[in-house]
């Protein structure tokens, strides 16, 4: 699956108290291999694991399942 998160923080207009909401959307990745999209998520991916913060790869287990992944959306 591949998760997309959507974030809004907004302020209350009587209160002004502030408010974040997370949306998480998951799409199986069969989905975006079939609507083409197989080979911009898996540069996504390298572009993670090469990034300014390289260790955000580490914390999403990108070792484990990257190599995997993307050669399955390149396919």
């Amino acid at each position: 699956l591949q998760r997309t998160e959507a974030q809004i923080l907004f302020r209350l207009p009587k209160t002004r108290a502030l408010v974040f909401v997370i949306k998480t959307y998951t799409y199986p990745l069969e989905d975006i291999k079939a609507e083409g999209l197989g080979p911009d998520l898996a540069d996504a991916i390298e572009g993670l694991e090469k990034g300014n913060v390289k260790e955000i790869f580490e914390y999403k287990r990108g070792p484990v399942w990257a190599e995997k992944v993307k050669a399955y959306l390149r396919s």
